[in-house]
């Protein structure tokens, strides 16, 4: 599967102190913007696993070569327990795969997770839900011989794979569409549109 982002990655702290997930309008300051369209827009990022980035017209693709394996791409910034993170992607090969996003990860014992005290990881799928580090993860997107055409998102809290939220529209299975993804993450809740 070769996703293609248009990446503006845009991250805004949360100023409320609601409980409750805030409504998008209510963004707070920006923490972070990336349009991640040229090779200089990744520096400091980090690839696990067999991933590949091409740069074309202003969009960053990224996908295995080959289909060799799970990939993993680490933003190098950490954020507050209240953020929102909006982003545009468009899946160019609907015809199988998996879009993941993990967010506030950390080691099982607070560790920065490039910590040399943790074990290297390589994009193994499991080195992320049931591993040393603590996270989230939305699966936005599946068409795999395991799940096909699965058109729900699931939010799940690693490790462990625990289902946190099932059945929210995630991109449909053979969409070629660019879609505007927006992730609300106050505390402990989140929220995925």
């Amino acid at each position: 599967m070769r996703i293609c982002l248009p990446f503006l990655i845009i991250l805004f702290l949360q100023l409320c102190s609601s409980p409750v997930v805030a409504q998008p309008e209510n963004k707070g300051a920006l923490l972070y913007a990336n349009e991640l369209a040229a090779k200089e827009d990744t520096t400091g990022w980090r690839m696990e696993g067999a991933g590949a980035l091409e740069f074309k017209n202003g969009w960053m693709q990224m996908h295995s070569p080959n289909q060799k394996g799970h990939h993993v791409f680490w933003c190098p910034r950490y954020f507050p327990a209240n953020f929102i993170a909006e982003w545009e992607v468009q899946n160019l090969h609907p015809e199988a795969g998996l879009c993941i996003i993990f967010f506030a990860a950390k080691g099982l014992h607070g560790e920065d997770i490039f910590s040399s005290s943790l074990p290297k990881r390589n994009g193994i799928f499991k080195q992320y839900t049931n591993g040393a580090i603590n996270n989230c993860h939305i699966s936005n997107y599946a068409n795999s011989p395991d799940e096909p055409e699965r058109e729900t998102s699931n939010l799940r809290k690693n490790p462990g794979f625990h289902k946190v939220q099932a059945g929210e529209q995630g991109i449909p299975a053979n969409s070629t569409a660019i879609h505007h993804i927006q992730l609300i993450k106050q505390r402990e809740e989140s929220d995925y549109l």
